[in-house]
């Protein structure tokens, strides 16, 4: 399959399989199983990049792949994932409708994804 420009821009170390991307100034910072890179990238630019690798925008600065969250907490703040990477991402309000609309598609096609 072809590679998105941002994998193209990964170290080849750290393979393609990206688990998170969070926002930082002008970078984007990328979570990849085996460490993390930085690149010079919008995380706009990325969101689109990214499309058909089964990800979402949860919060204004960060992009998780929905394969990789390992369970979903509800907290005071609202829900918090907890990604395969140990990362807690907590999903912004503006981002919850288009959150839970993809949990469900997922849930449907990935039974076993736990929800705590």
């Amino acid at each position: 399959h072809t590679q998105s420009l941002l994998q193209s821009k990964l170290p080849a170390h750290l393979g393609t399989d990206i688990i998170s991307v969070q926002a930082q100034d002008h970078y984007v910072e990328v979570t990849p199983p085996k460490g993390r890179a930085t690149v010079l990238m919008r995380l706009r630019d990325v969101v689109q990049d990214l499309e058909p690798l089964g990800g979402l925008q949860v919060h204004r600065s960060w992009w998780v792949r929905l394969s990789h969250i390992a369970a979903v907490e509800k907290t005071p703040n609202g829900p918090e994932l907890l990604l395969s990477s140990d990362q807690r991402v907590l999903v912004g309000r503006s981002f919850r409708a288009a959150f839970r609309e993809a949990q469900a598609r997922f849930a449907q096609a990935f039974p076993q994804a736990p929800c705590r």
